[in-house]
């Protein structure tokens, strides 16, 4: 297995168990190492309830040695940060290994190659997204987009640009139950990557930016193909050895 941070784990596992926590979001590489640190009890994540993973691919062995060792079942999702930043989600949903659910309601999501068109089932292509969660493109000469946060924000300023020109900016309560919405007819000549759609907080800062780009000129995209298996592999023994380092220089 990669190298672990063994002092890491155990760390957050006594927060786990410690503070009660009942919602753990995280990257695969965490759940790797929950996945393969032996000496976790098997009641080490009883209070949790909902175990979330996200960032990359979450692998189908880790997310089953988690359900068999501890009885907690990982949802997948996918998201972006243009996105606000979820896409879709397992949440709600049958959970199937390997898949990152649905798409959220309001949200479209297509495969396309670079031809702009729909890719066939099996290939690989390039992700389109659209709908009230911080994204739009063109509906002819109509920008039409929408835009959302996670947390609720007084005084948000939802900005519009096309060719780095102003074309629309409002002053808007966000909230995750209620999105910003908007249409603008756009002068000829402005392209759909001429557009940047901002939210910007009461104090300034942008949260969210999102601006099309075009679909780079070239060949289709090879195949996906399963990456060989890791190179670094260690022996229950040499894990034992890194678990007794990682203790010793905790409580040193």
């Amino acid at each position: 297995m990669p190298k672990t941070d063994f002092a890491g784990c155990l760390t957050a596992t006594e927060t786990i168990r410690d503070r009660g926590v009942t919602i753990v979001p995280g990257a695969p590489s965490m759940w790797t190492a929950f996945a393969h640190f032996d000496e976790l009890a098997p009641d080490t994540f009883a209070t949790v309830r909902r175990a979330l993973s996200g960032a990359s691919r979450l692998p189908i062995p880790v997310a089953e040695r988690m359900k068999e060792r501890f009885g907690v079942e990982i949802l997948e999702g996918y998201g972006l940060t243009e996105a606000s930043p979820t896409v879709t989600t397992q949440v709600g949903h049958v959970v199937r290994p390997g898949s990152v659910g649905r798409a959220l309601d309001g949200v479209e999501v297509r495969l396309v190659n670079n031809g702009n068109t729909d890719a066939l089932v099996g290939d690989v292509g390039e992700i389109w997204v659209r709908g009230a969660d911080g994204s739009g493109w063109l509906d002819g000469r109509t920008a039409r987009f929408a835009a959302n946060t996670t947390a609720r924000r007084d005084g948000a300023r939802v900005r519009l640009t096309a060719a780095e020109k102003l074309v629309l900016e409002e002053t808007v309560t966000l909230a995750p139950d209620a999105p910003f919405e908007g249409a603008v007819a756009l002068a000829d000549g402005i392209e759909e990557t001429d557009l940047r759609l901002a939210v910007v907080t009461s104090d300034g800062r942008e949260l969210i930016s999102y601006q099309p780009t075009r679909s780079p000129e070239g060949p289709e995209p090879p195949r996906y193909e399963e990456p060989p298996a890791p190179g670094d592999i260690a022996s229950a023994e040499e894990l034992e050895n890194r678990y007794a380092r990682a203790r010793s220089e905790r409580d040193a």
